[in-house]
């Protein structure tokens, strides 16, 4: 003979783990996902005890039939999406009969799978193409759930200020008109001995990501010959501060007068150009833009003494296209 107290609340589900390889935005990146449920019946001193757990799963086609939980739920992405979405719900019954109501928030559980790789190829220029500096770099990018972000990158990787440089909405291509870095610390270095000139000209690798929204990323690498950098200057002595060229590497500057006048080249691609002068040691940001380049590319800033550094952002279309930090310079107004 068994005997039950007083028992007429229901007992509450819970999910107690989920086993998947976690990726970004709620995805779980793995193949596979396990969840597992617990139960307990209440009032907890007088409660029946937890007959039976229950659950059903939508997979966006409608709900499935109602089935009893043992050990735990998996659910699987199938080989050919590798991707899919489901609503697991779930609810238990007391040995009174008592019945937990399912339709509450926490009795539902979402869960994303996409172990899919994004997929990115360079499509210009091409491998070991000669070129002089000043290019247009396009890439073609899928992913079977949909992509974050297509990034863009060029030898020595991670050295840049500005890049990489992301896209997120195709066509996905940058126009590429950096300067020469001639000490190298990166894959290139290891590829080209230092970025050594070569008959074909100086190694400059190209490298793109796709990112997709689950963590997954992929990248296509190429590498192509820059003819002039050693016959046209990308360097920073064409950059005038008060109409006078930069002519150290160091990008330092001196200038003395009733605005610190600036002065960049820039490239026939190029619409407009962002001028931001950061006063050292406080941080204070002026900004200037050139958005008539027929006259050349130069801000004039009323600005008061001090260090600075100013940083150049182009752009082309409202798209940024390339950011340099062009020089730091001791300004003294007059």
């Amino acid at each position: 003979m068994t005997y039950f107290g007083k028992d007429e609340l229901p007992p509450e589900t819970w999910v107690s783990d989920v086993v998947g390889l976690e990726g970004l935005n709620g995805y779980y990146k793995s193949e596979t996902v396990k969840i597992y449920l617990d139960a307990k019946d209440y009032p907890e001193d007088t409660g029946s005890g937890v007959y039976k757990t229950w659950y059903r799963i939508n997979d966006g086609s409608g709900w499935g039939p109602t089935l009893e939980y043992n050990e735990f739920i998996e659910l699987a992405a199938p080989g050919d999406t590798k991707q899919g979405a489901w609503e697991v719900n779930f609810w238990s019954e007391d040995n009174k009969g008592n019945v937990e109501d399912k339709t509450e928030t926490p009795n539902t559980r979402s869960i994303k799978i996409d172990w899919g790789i994004p997929f990115v190829t360079i499509t210009e220029p091409v491998n070991e193409q000669r070129l002089n500096m000043g290019f247009w770099i396009r890439a073609t990018a899928e992913d079977n759930v949909g992509l974050e972000k297509v990034e863009f990158d060029v030898s020595p990787f991670g050295e840049r200020l500005g890049l990489p440089l992301e896209d997120t909405e195709p066509p996905y291509e940058w126009y590429c008109d950096v300067e020469q870095i001639k000490k190298a610390k990166s894959m290139a270095a290891i590829h080209s001995e230092n970025i050594a000139l070569l008959d074909n000209g100086v190694n400059l690798w190209i490298r793109t990501f796709a990112y997709d929204y689950a963590g997954h990323s992929y990248y296509s690498e190429i590498v192509v010959y820059i003819t002039d950098w050693d016959a046209v200057s990308h360097s920073i002595d064409i950059v005038r501060i008060d109409h006078r060229p930069l002519l150290n590497t160091l990008k330092l500057g001196f200038a003395l007068d009733s605005t610190l006048d600036v002065e960049v080249p820039v490239s026939n691609h190029v619409d407009s150009v962002k001028f931001v002068a950061t006063k050292m040691f406080n941080g204070k940001n002026t900004v200037l833009w050139d958005d008539d380049l027929s006259n050349g590319c130069i801000a004039n800033f009323d600005i008061p003494t001090g260090f600075y550094k100013i940083t150049t952002y182009a752009y082309n279309d409202d798209k940024q296209m390339a950011a340099d930090v062009i020089a730091r310079v001791l300004y003294i107004a007059r």
